[in-house]
């Protein structure tokens, strides 16, 4: 090879060794609990998520027991708080200023005594510097087991009798 090419082909090679992809530190598990199956009948279950969404003072878009859906607005968090909830997407120069979620819980009744409860979560979250718009997040699972645990305290003291998630 003339020292020409070699001047040229050596930088190229060492440069290429230093090329890495950075792996988010902040992804959300594989498998995110959001469904439980109670051993409890859907009125108790109905109560008891109406009233872990009352105490959490979250603002209730729609009740509709006989469907079994119960929805929350969006409530707005730090981006801390979403930071710690989902997983922010990982894009060049972003700076998060603020997130927001809703929450919506389905209730099905299994009609043997038992009642599944499924918390679906909608997180987003407001990037300022380059986007300057809200972006989606993806849950980790964290406000979904908070409410179910909730759910799970509120009622009699009975273990739920089946887990699932999605």
């Amino acid at each position: 090879m003339k020292p020409s090419t070699l001047a040229v082909f050596i930088p190229c090679v060492l440069l290429a060794g230093c090329v890495f992809v950075a792996k988010p530190t902040n992804e959300p598990p594989a498998h995110v609990e959001n469904t439980r199956t109670f051993a409890a009948a859907f009125d108790d279950v109905w109560s008891a998520a109406v009233g872990c969404v009352a105490e959490a003072q979250l603002p209730i878009q729609a009740i509709e027991k006989e469907s079994g859906l119960l929805s929350t607005g969006f409530v707005t968090c730090d981006s801390g708080t979403i930071d710690a909830a989902g997983a922010l997407p990982r894009s060049f120069l972003s700076i998060w200023s603020q997130g927001r979620y809703t929450l919506s819980f389905f209730l099905r009744d299994l009609k043997d005594g038992r009642t599944q409860v499924i918390i679906t979560p909608h997180l987003e979250a407001y990037e300022m510097n380059v986007l300057k718009s809200w972006q989606p997040v993806k849950s980790k699972g964290v406000l979904e087991a908070e409410f179910l645990g909730k759910i799970a305290n509120r009622l009699p003291s009975q273990p739920p009798t089946g887990t699932t998630g999605e």
